[in-house]
């Protein structure tokens, strides 16, 4: 069986390697984005089965990605968990989260990440 790939987005290094080095540990195969431009061209070349995504990252916002992502037939099935500070959560509007699977706030606990991408690949059949 092949191992479920995982998206992660973040302009902050150690967020990503945090994120990257516990989801490899629970068995998922991980690629990693900084901006939102290549997590986009990562998105379209090897599509994941689930994307971690931050709301405010360089070059394309994790909205526009989103948007993007929901406007294309091949990319429109792939879940998103959004990942946003707490003091964010309150100023955003909620039509610009519609296509996100979940929502996840910073500071996250690790434990809470686990069960989010379980619970939101389990919802999805895997890709490819």
């Amino acid at each position: 069986m092949r191992k479920s790939r995982i998206l992660v987005v973040d302009d902050r290094r150690s967020i990503v390697e945090v994120l990257r080095l516990f989801l490899q540990m629970r068995g998922y195969e991980t690629r990693e984005a900084y901006d939102g431009r290549s997590a986009l061209e990562l998105i379209r070349r090897e599509p994941p089965d689930l994307v971690l995504l931050d709301l405010v990252i360089p070059e394309r916002t994790g909205f526009e990605v989103l948007q993007a992502m929901r406007q294309d037939e091949q990319l429109s099935r792939i879940p998103v968990i959004v990942m946003t500070a707490r003091s964010e959560v309150g100023e955003l509007p909620t039509e610009d989260l519609q296509g996100a699977s979940a929502l996840l706030r910073k500071p996250f606990d690790l434990e809470e990440v686990a069960a989010l991408v379980s619970k939101t690949l389990v919802q999805q059949p895997a890709a490819g």
